[in-house]
């Protein structure tokens, strides 16, 4: 089929930007950690031959073999999906009651303020307005 999908035995697609994206960190997931096709194919329980279609673009690998992926690898699926990775700043943080208290009290008050509070927190000099 031009320029889509055809379903034989297996899938199989034209390398668009997206998926040849997707093969391509698959590949590299797989080889930073120094797996072989073999190694990576009894890791997903499939053979290395469609280990080696999953990173050729031969084969579309399905949200199964994905998930197994981010499960050996500790990845988030935004990262096979979108190559997004996941940062120090993304991760979620588990709050004390004071600290939410104060997260609260800070959204309330007026900018000039939370200029001096930051300032103070951060140990660095406050440059604005006292009054506004």
């Amino acid at each position: 089929m031009k320029g889509g999908i055809a379903i034989n035995k297996k899938v199989r697609f034209n390398k668009d930007d997206e998926l040849e994206a997707i093969r391509a960190r698959l590949k590299k997931l797989r080889k930073n950690a120094g797996y072989t096709q073999s190694k990576m194919g009894d890791i997903l329980g499939v053979s290395a031959q469609t280990v080696s279609g999953y990173e050729n673009g031969a084969i579309i690998p399905g949200p199964e073999v994905l998930l197994c992926y981010t499960e050996a690898f500790q990845v988030d699926s935004n990262y096979l999906l979108e190559g997004i990775e996941e940062s120090a700043e993304n991760e979620s943080l588990t709050l004390r009651k004071n600290e939410k208290e104060l997260i609260l009290a800070y959204r309330r008050i007026p900018d000039w303020k939370k200029d001096l509070i930051m300032s103070i927190c951060l140990d660095r000099p406050y440059t604005g307005d006292t009054e506004k």
